[in-house]
Protein backbone atom coordinates (compact mmCIF):
# COMPACT_ATOMS: atom_id res chain seq x y z
CA UNK A 1 0.00 0.00 0.00
CA UNK A 2 2.69 2.33 0.90
CA UNK A 3 4.59 1.82 -2.56
CA UNK A 4 1.29 2.45 -4.45
CA UNK A 5 0.40 5.87 -2.43
CA UNK A 6 4.48 6.49 -3.03
CA UNK A 7 4.45 5.92 -6.70
CA UNK A 8 1.10 7.85 -6.98
CA UNK A 9 3.05 11.12 -5.48
CA UNK A 10 5.80 10.27 -7.54
CA UNK A 11 3.91 10.18 -10.58
CA UNK A 12 2.05 13.39 -9.16
CA UNK A 13 5.00 15.28 -9.20
CA UNK A 14 6.28 14.34 -12.50
CA UNK A 15 3.28 15.16 -14.46
CA UNK A 16 3.16 18.30 -12.63
CA UNK A 17 6.51 19.41 -13.74
CA UNK A 18 6.48 18.27 -16.60
CA UNK A 19 3.13 19.14 -17.75
CA UNK A 20 2.52 22.36 -16.60
CA UNK A 21 6.11 23.88 -17.24
CA UNK A 22 6.77 21.55 -19.85
CA UNK A 23 10.28 20.21 -20.57
CA UNK A 24 11.86 20.02 -23.74
CA UNK A 25 14.38 17.88 -25.53
CA UNK A 26 17.74 18.31 -25.63
CA UNK A 27 18.33 20.39 -28.84
CA UNK A 28 21.92 19.62 -28.66
CA UNK A 29 21.95 17.49 -32.07
CA UNK A 30 20.28 20.61 -33.45
CA UNK A 31 22.72 23.14 -33.39
CA UNK A 32 23.14 24.85 -36.86
CA UNK A 33 20.08 23.75 -38.30
CA UNK A 34 16.65 24.50 -38.31
CA UNK A 35 13.84 22.64 -36.48
CA UNK A 36 10.08 22.60 -37.84
CA UNK A 37 9.13 25.31 -39.43
CA UNK A 38 12.38 27.64 -38.68
CA UNK A 39 10.00 29.98 -36.21
CA UNK A 40 10.65 30.46 -32.41
CA UNK A 41 7.58 29.05 -31.39
CA UNK A 42 8.19 25.61 -33.94
CA UNK A 43 11.30 25.20 -32.11
CA UNK A 44 9.01 25.34 -28.71
CA UNK A 45 6.26 23.63 -30.34
CA UNK A 46 8.27 20.75 -31.47
CA UNK A 47 10.98 19.90 -29.01
CA UNK A 48 8.72 21.11 -25.73
CA UNK A 49 6.23 18.80 -24.04
CA UNK A 50 2.68 19.83 -24.26
CA UNK A 51 2.79 22.91 -26.60
CA UNK A 52 2.11 21.91 -29.21
CA UNK A 53 -0.95 24.06 -29.85
CA UNK A 54 -1.55 27.54 -30.62
CA UNK A 55 0.81 30.46 -28.86
CA UNK A 56 -2.94 32.12 -28.40
CA UNK A 57 -3.70 28.97 -25.76
CA UNK A 58 0.05 29.62 -24.15
CA UNK A 59 0.01 31.31 -20.70
CA UNK A 60 2.79 32.50 -18.57
CA UNK A 61 3.43 31.38 -15.33
CA UNK A 62 6.93 32.06 -13.69
CA UNK A 63 9.36 35.35 -14.30
CA UNK A 64 12.14 33.97 -15.19
CA UNK A 65 13.89 36.63 -13.83
CA UNK A 66 12.39 35.94 -10.35
CA UNK A 67 13.12 32.37 -10.22
CA UNK A 68 16.17 31.79 -11.93
CA UNK A 69 17.58 29.60 -9.40
CA UNK A 70 14.69 27.19 -9.58
CA UNK A 71 14.35 27.40 -13.06
CA UNK A 72 15.60 24.32 -15.02
CA UNK A 73 17.85 24.11 -18.31
CA UNK A 74 15.47 22.78 -21.17
CA UNK A 75 12.73 24.54 -19.63
CA UNK A 76 10.28 26.25 -22.69
CA UNK A 77 10.11 30.14 -22.04
CA UNK A 78 8.34 32.89 -24.14
CA UNK A 79 8.09 36.40 -23.62
CA UNK A 80 4.80 38.10 -22.26
CA UNK A 81 3.57 41.82 -22.25
CA UNK A 82 0.81 41.70 -20.26
CA UNK A 83 -1.14 38.22 -20.50
CA UNK A 84 0.07 38.06 -23.96
CA UNK A 85 2.47 36.01 -25.90
CA UNK A 86 4.48 38.38 -27.85
CA UNK A 87 5.79 36.22 -30.56
CA UNK A 88 9.12 35.24 -29.30
CA UNK A 89 9.77 31.63 -27.58
CA UNK A 90 12.96 29.85 -26.97
CA UNK A 91 14.26 26.72 -24.72
CA UNK A 92 15.93 28.33 -21.33
CA UNK A 93 19.64 26.90 -20.53
CA UNK A 94 20.61 29.51 -17.71
CA UNK A 95 20.53 33.03 -15.81
CA UNK A 96 24.07 35.64 -16.22
CA UNK A 97 24.41 38.64 -13.96
CA UNK A 98 23.57 40.69 -17.30
CA UNK A 99 20.22 38.18 -19.29
CA UNK A 100 19.60 35.17 -20.04
CA UNK A 101 21.21 32.84 -22.68
CA UNK A 102 18.30 30.09 -24.45
CA UNK A 103 18.34 28.00 -27.10
CA UNK A 104 16.23 29.58 -29.97
CA UNK A 105 16.08 30.22 -33.71
CA UNK A 106 14.37 32.10 -36.01
CA UNK A 107 13.70 32.00 -39.98
CA UNK A 108 17.05 34.07 -40.60
CA UNK A 109 18.79 32.08 -38.31
CA UNK A 110 19.10 28.59 -37.17
CA UNK A 111 19.19 27.09 -33.71
CA UNK A 112 21.90 28.02 -31.23
CA UNK A 113 22.77 29.37 -27.91
CA UNK A 114 21.72 32.90 -27.90
CA UNK A 115 22.26 35.64 -25.18
CA UNK A 116 19.00 38.38 -24.05
CA UNK A 117 20.09 40.76 -21.59
CA UNK A 118 17.82 42.12 -18.43
CA UNK A 119 16.25 45.03 -19.58
CA UNK A 120 16.83 45.32 -23.48
CA UNK A 121 14.97 48.31 -25.25
CA UNK A 122 12.66 45.71 -27.42
CA UNK A 123 10.29 43.52 -25.55
CA UNK A 124 10.54 40.48 -27.09
CA UNK A 125 14.62 40.96 -26.69
CA UNK A 126 14.14 42.20 -23.04
CA UNK A 127 14.91 39.06 -20.51
CA UNK A 128 12.76 40.86 -18.06
CA UNK A 129 9.70 40.03 -20.27
CA UNK A 130 9.97 36.07 -20.21
CA UNK A 131 8.21 33.58 -17.86
CA UNK A 132 8.02 29.89 -17.90
CA UNK A 133 5.16 28.47 -20.42
CA UNK A 134 1.67 26.68 -19.75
Amino acid sequence: MKSILLTSCLLGVYMFTVGIEGACQDVGSFMGAWVDDGSAAGLVKSKCSGLNRGTDSWRKRTKVKDSCSSVSRNTPIASFVGKKYRGYAAIFVRCGREGIHVYDQTPHRPLGLRFIPWGGTVANHNAENFFTIH
